[in-house]
């Protein structure tokens, strides 16, 4: 799931549930104090998952103070804590010049590696498994958006068939071939991937990685 938070709004909500959900070790504001000194979302979301998993999803998922711009699926895993996960990047955006056509395709193209839109706002979206990752968008500064030559973008597929989808999904939806599905030996035995160019020349890719042929 993806959870903004308002201002103070885990420590308050903390306190608001204090009554019904204080388990016997748990200090309401001794969790406020901590949750005060976490950055961003997701650190928030981090440590409470690890100090208060009992009370997470009956807590943060329901209060008014917890705003989850788009639902999760039934039954979604609690995400791992945001250090512990093997990923490097927290995100990536691209520009686009027609937001709403772009948003389009990407609704149309992911899902087909289980990804899904998580965030929108106005001139923004963004779509990921659990986190927003994957961010589409007109430029900050409402300049032109534009290309970049070497730059591409790598979406990780769970089989050959699903890279063939994505490729097949993008192409209906409007763009065009940089790569046929397909082995890249060149990269690794293991390389199985596609390319193709979204509707405002952005590079994207499916590649899955076959263990079996490392």
């Amino acid at each position: 799931w993806s959870l903004g938070v308002r201002g103070q709004g885990v420590a308050l909500l903390l306190e608001d549930e204090r009554q019904q959900n204080q388990p016997p070790s748990f200090n309401s504001q001794n969790v406020a104090r901590g949750v005060a000194k976490q950055t961003n979302w997701r650190q928030k979301l981090s440590f409470l998952t690890a100090i208060a998993p009992e009370i997470c999803t009956s807590v943060l998922l329901n209060h008014p103070l917890a705003v989850r711009t788009i639902p999760p699926p039934p039954n979604a895993p609690l995400p791992l804590p945001i250090m512990d996960t093997p990923s490097i990047l927290s995100h990536i955006s691209l520009g686009t010049n027609q937001f709403e056509r772009a948003v389009a395709f990407y609704d149309q193209v992911l899902p087909t590696l289980g990804c899904r839109k998580i965030e929108e706002f106005p001139g923004a979206a963004a779509y990921g498994k659990l986190f927003p990752e994957f961010w589409i968008q007109t430029p900050f500064n409402q300049q032109p958006a534009s290309t970049g030559n070497g730059v591409h973008v790598a979406f990780i597929a769970a089989s050959k068939e699903a890279v063939h989808a994505f490729y097949e999904a993008a192409i209906a939806a409007g763009g065009t071939s940089d790569g046929e599905p397909g082995p890249r030996p060149h990269y690794s035995p293991a390389y199985y991937g596609c390319f193709v160019r979204d509707l405002d020349g952005h590079k994207i890719e499916a590649t899955f990685w076959d263990a079996a042929l490392e």
